[in-house]
This record gives structure tokens, C-alpha cells and sequence, in this order.
């Protein structure tokens, strides 16, 4: 009986062991798995969001996403014949048509510290692009209009070093639609300005009030200089107060192709005004001149100037309207081809129907001294033109 019993005593022994080895300790060793599995999920997680130093997710965790997609309808009263052109327009010069303008792309990676360094890339596409495109990257309707790298050294507040394309610091218009308070642009933006320059720019606050921007660049609209000159251009901006601010700019240098000594220059000036909550006043005037400009047989020292005034008033957070008037002269039609004053008057109605979604609409009245316009196959002195203008910005 005692074998019988210290036998029967060790098989309990041995089958609370297989029980707890088959019914209790394989919950608790998925338990333990699982918890582990939740402490190394939430190891990447956090490996994830911090982004390991040197790789690719931390240089993008910066990045700046952006664009704009710009849609238009225009008609020309005058009904001009071929090749139907809106005479004199910058961007809007085909008539009577659905046009995408532009459609645009940036990422950007601000340099906001001392000693950091940023770039930014803007992917354009669209019928505007062949007219502002840079000479040496001829690609259809597709353009780089930026591509530039920035580097603020720590230099008292800030050296801030820009090497690469870049838009012009001329200027109180822009090539971007959603930036601009009329749909069409002034002549002075068309015929008085550059539109872009590859170079090095130095920008450096003076004071709260006071930026200077100092640069030197190829030229005018080309990526590779066409001589062995290069030009020099800066800008000095004032920020008196809230209300009011302006900026003197200009560009020095030889721009004619395979000639060094003929030289182009511009001073211009902007200056915005905000009197009142909801209303903002622009003024831009730009005097230019360049030596021996070959025009016909002959060389010529060519002059142009002129002027524009925007007014803006915002009714609503939705609904603004926007007036701009504009003279602008070509002495010996080095810039639009003809020696003539010209002149042209828009309103722009503009609609925010919800965040990022615009409408425009505009009338615009251009004028001019000589017959530089097409009205029905014949030359005429004006021409009017009504757009619908279709924004969306992301």
C-alpha cells in the first residue's frame, strides 16, 4: 500500500504539472509576447516621429509642400485674326480661349536659424511658362522657374546666402496668379523688368525696418550668360510701419549677347499703403535704359518708364474688388517694338468660395498713341478684353 499510495501521490504531482504546463503557462507566455510586442511598436513609433539622424525621412519631415493650379477664359472684343492674340499681354495672349495658365509646384526647406541651410524647387507647367522661361532651359511648356539653395550664417542676425535661379527683386507683380490682385498683368511686369536671374544674392537685416539684398547674377532671363560680363542688382526695403512699407530695387549690366560693353539698367520702386482695414494701395514706377540697342540699321541709347497704382478693397473676408492703372513709355521701342505711350485701365472683381477655391472676373481697356493693336484684321489703338479666372491653391 505505501508504493501504491507514493505512486499515486507522484502521477498528481505529475498532472498538475502537465496541466499547468498546457492550460496556464501558454496565456501567460502570449501575454508577455504581446506585451513585448506593444513595447518594440512603440519603440519604432517613437524612432519614427524623432527620425533617425542623416536619413531620408528626417530631411523630408521638413519639406514644404505647395502650389497653385491657374485656369482662365478670355475674349477680345476686337475679335483679332491670326493668329488671335491679345496684343501686348504678358501671359494672357491668346484670345477668345480656355487656357491652363500655370500650374505650379514647390517644396521648400526654409533656412529659419543661424547656421541652417534650406532650399527650394518650383516645378512649373502650362501655356504661361514659354513667356517667362529662361534662355538655356528650353523645355516646351515646362520650366524650373526656382531651383536654389539658402544658407543663414550666423552673422550677426543673419547672413542669409542664396545661390542658384531665383525670381527678380523687381517689381510689384509676380509670375504666380494667386499672388497678384488682377488677373492680367501690368506692362511694366511685361516690358520694364526681368522675370528671373541664376547668381548668388546676400540678404542681411539692418534693423527691424531695414533688409538689404545685394547680388550678382548672369543677366536677364537666362540660366548661362550670353557674355563675358556679369550684372550687379540689390534691393533696400524699408518696413516703416504696419501700414506703410516700400522697396527700392535695381540691376546693372551688359545684356546683349557676345558684347560686354553696351550696358541695361532699371531703378524701381514699390511702395504699399494700408490707410484703412481692408484696403490696400500699391504704387510700382520703373525708369530703364540701355546703350546701342541694334534697332534696325542703326544703334540707338534706348530709354522706357512708366507707372502703375493698384487699389484692392476686401468688402468681406470673400469678396474684394481690385482697380489698377497703369501708363507705361516706349521711347524708341526697344521693349514692345513700337515708340509709343501706352496705357490701360482693369477692374478685378474676386470671389474665396471656400479655403484655397478663388474666381475672378476682369474687364481691361488698353490703349496706346500708335496703331499697336488688332481689331477685326485691321491695326487699332485699343483693345478690350474680359477674363474668368478659375484659382486653386494647395
Amino acid at each position: 500500500m505505501r508504493y501504491v499510495y507514493g505512486f499515486s501521490r507522484w502521477l498528481i504531482w505529475v498532472g498538475v504539472a502537465l496541466f499547468v504546463w498546457q492550460v496556464v503557462v501558454p496565456p501567460m507566455q502570449a501575454q508577455a509576447a504581446q506585451a513585448g510586442e506593444v513595447e518594440e511598436l512603440k519603440k519604432r513609433i517613437e524612432r519614427l516621429e524623432q527620425g533617425p539622424e542623416g536619413s531620408l525621412f528626417e530631411v523630408l519631415k521638413g519639406i514644404q509642400f505647395s502650389g497653385f493650379i491657374d485656369t482662365t477664359f478670355n475674349y477680345n472684343f476686337a475679335e483679332p485674326k491670326a493668329p488671335r492674340e491679345n496684343r501686348l499681354r504678358v501671359f494672357d495672349r491668346p484670345s477668345n480661349t480656355f487656357s491652363i495658365n500655370l500650374v505650379e509646384v514647390v517644396l521648400e526647406k526654409k533656412a529659419s536659424d543661424l547656421g541652417t541651410a534650406g532650399f527650394r524647387v518650383d516645378f512649373d507647367a502650362g501655356r504661361d511658362v514659354p513667356f517667362f522661361q529662361a534662355a538655356g532651359f528650353e523645355a516646351g511648356n515646362f520650366d524650373i522657374e526656382q531651383a536654389f539653395v539658402t544658407y543663414k550664417a550666423p552673422v550677426g542676425d543673419g547672413l542669409t546666402i542664396t545661390f542658384g535661379k531665383f525670381v527678380t527683386l523687381l517689381g510689384a507683380e509676380v509670375i504666380e496668379a494667386p499672388d497678384n490682385f488682377n488677373t492680367s498683368r501690368s506692362f511694366l511686369f511685361g516690358f520694364a523688368i526681368p522675370f528671373t536671374h541664376t547668381g548668388l544674392l546676400l540678404s542681411y537685416p539692418m534693423s527691424e525696418q531695414v533688409e538689404l539684398t545685394l547680388g550678382v547674377v548672369n543677366g536677364w532671363d537666362n540660366i548661362d550668360d550670353n557674355n563675358d560680363a556679369k550684372s550687379l542688382m540689390g534691393r533696400i526695403s524699408f518696413n516703416v510701419a504696419e501700414s506703410f512699407s516700400f522697396a527700392v530695387a535695381g540691376i546693372y549690366g551688359a545684356e546683349q549677347t557676345d558684347r560686354n560693353g553696351p550696358k541695361r539698367w532699371v531703378i524701381d520702386l514699390v511702395s504699399t499703403i494700408k490707410p484703412v482695414p481692408g484696403l490696400i494701395l500699391l504704387f510700382n514706377f520703373d525708369y530703364g535704359r540701355e546703350d546701342s540697342v541694334p534697332i534696325g540699321v542703326a544703334l540707338i541709347d534706348t530709354d522706357w518708364s512708366g507707372f502703375a497704382l493698384i487699389a484692392s478693397y476686401a468688402f468681406t473676408e470673400q469678396f474684394s474688388l481690385s482697380l489698377r492703372g497703369e501708363f507705361f513709355s516706349d521711347f524708341d521701342g526697344a521693349r514692345t517694338g513700337a515708340n509709343q505711350d501706352l496705357w490701360e485701365g482693369t477692374l478685378t472683381a474676386a470671389y474665396k468660395w471656400v479655403k484655397g477655391f478663388e474666381t475672378r472676373l476682369e474687364f481691361r481697356h488698353d490703349q496706346s498713341n500708335v496703331r499697336s493693336f488688332d481689331r477685326d484684321g485691321r491695326p487699332s489703338k485699343s483693345q478690350d478684353t474680359i477674363a474668368g479666372e478659375f484659382i486653386y491653391r494647395f
